[in-house]
């Protein structure tokens, strides 16, 4: 998996997005897209780790499973930082150019 997202990283232009892409935003946006992909791909590399170390613990008979939180923790994270992108890619950047002719 982290391989595979790492690959596809390198691509951002075949990602989908929730705006058409066009030369004045294809920056920010790949560059958007890329950091959050780079993002959930340490908070699963992590959680992958998490898991493999509860399955040995369990194993040895010191802990009992994942634990309760486990689930509801790491979907709030994933889509917690989903959203806070897919936000920040909704936002439109104000060109400050723009703004100083208006006012003179």
């Amino acid at each position: 998996m982290l391989l595979g997202m790492f690959c596809l990283n390198k691509y951002p232009h075949i990602f989908n997005y929730t705006q058409k892409v066009t030369k004045e935003n294809a920056e920010r946006l790949y560059k958007t897209a890329t950091k959050m992909i780079r993002i959930l791909n340490v908070l699963i590399v992590y959680t992958f780790v998490y898991i493999t170390y509860s399955i040995i613990q369990t194993a040895l008979g010191n802990q009992n499973g994942l634990g309760a939180l486990f689930t509801p923790i790491f979907l709030v994270l994933m889509f917690g930082i989903m959203g806070f992108f897919t936000f920040k890619s909704l936002k439109k950047r104000k060109h400050t150019n723009y703004l100083i002719f208006y006012y003179i």
